[in-house]
This record gives structure tokens, sequence and C-alpha cells, in this order.
């Protein structure tokens, strides 16, 4: 009776863990479902939602903590593919489960690929930023009003390994901070409309008085 009720537990765990990882799969496709169906207001978000969809498709054999489900895909989170990438350089590897049924070779390939994945992170954040600068008004525009980005730009030109991009964007968070700032895009977007309309006027009237 115990060993039928141990395997009714083993059952009822590993479907819940399959069952996370579906629902992540789900919530991703919702969100990209909205881009479709309300425009690419700002591509960076399509562009990361797609990407890490394509990473955990790949993922077969590993799914994620209940934890992390609940605070990616809770109902007020507009973005869930941004918070999952918070969380996902917050908590690393203890996002994920693996499967106790698999074999010894199988959980350690498993273990490789979810490395593989947060080697992926800095580069990710990377081109990240860098779509979400096409929906600014101005090339400095991120840079001026998420703090932590212009640190990120210049410690990345000496990047020699995947070490190195963990470092930097788990030094004081940085890569965190960062992503907090994106919260806030749509404020951001509208102040530096706001700025690059005022210099326009500033450069037009200094070219009208040198006439």
């Amino acid at each position: 009776m115990k060993s039928l009720v141990l395997l009714f537990l083993i059952y009822i765990l590993g479907s819940v863990s399959l069952q996370a990882k579906e629902n992540m799969l789900h919530c991703l496709a919702r969100e990209e479902a909205n881009f479709h169906k309300n425009g690419y207001k700002y591509r960076g978000f399509y562009f990361l939602n797609q990407e890490i969809m394509g990473n955990l498709i790949l993922l077969k054999e590993v799914n994620f903590q209940t934890l992390t489900l609940n605070a990616v895909c809770s109902e007020n989170e507009k973005n869930p593919s941004l918070r999952l990438l918070e969380h996902l350089m917050l908590y690393r590897e203890n996002c994920f489960v693996i499967s106790d049924e698999l074999g010894v070779s199988d959980a350690a390939l498993q273990k490789i690929l979810i490395d593989e994945f947060l080697q992926q992170l800095p580069s990710l954040l990377h081109d990240f930023i860098s779509h979400m600068n096409a929906s600014t008004a101005s090339a400095e525009c991120l840079e001026k009003h998420i703090p932590g980005i212009t640190k990120f730009y210049e410690q990345s030109k000496y990047i020699r390994e995947h070490v190195e991009a963990e470092q930097i964007i788990q030094e004081d968070n940085q890569g965190i901070q960062i992503l907090g700032g994106f919260h806030k895009i749509d404020e951001i977007v509208k102040t530096c409309q706001v700025e690059a309309e005022r210099k326009k006027k500033s450069e037009e009237k200094k070219a009208k008085s040198k006439r």
C-alpha cells in the first residue's frame, strides 16, 4: 500500500512540474498573441518573447518551479517575458526543476542545457536593449534614463568569455536594475520624446539666430 501511495505522489509531483512548464509556455504564447492583436509598440518585448520561448522549447525535460511560474504569469503582469528574464538572472538554476525520474546521465544533460541557456542571458540582455532603443526618440534615451546601461555597455566591450559576461550582470544585480527600468518604458519614452522636441526647437532657434 505504501508503495502505491509513493508512486501516486511521484506521479502527481511529476504532473505538477510538467504543468508548470506547459503553463509557462502558454503564458508566453498569450503574450505573443497580444503582440499580434494589439501591434508591436515595443519590438524589444516581442524579440525577448521569441528568444525565450525558443530556448524553453529546447529544454524538453526541464520544468519550472511553481513560485517562478506564479511570479511571472500573474494576471497583473503585462510583460511576462521581461519578468521571467529578471527571475532567471536573480535565481538562475533555482528557477528550474529537473525530474527525479531521469537517470544520472540524462539529468546531467539537462543541467548542461540549463547552464548553456543561462550563459546566453548577458547577450540576450544586450540584444533586448538594442531592440528597445529602436522605439525611442534618441540613441542615448535609454542610457540616460535607465541606470546601469552605460556601465553594462562599457564592460561588455571587454568580455572574452561567458564567465565574464555573467559576472557583469550579477555584479550588484546590475542586470536586475537595468530590467527594472523597462517596467517604466512608457514613461521613459514620453520623457525622451519631450526632450527630443525641446532639443530640436533649441537647435532651430540657434540656426535662425546665425542667419
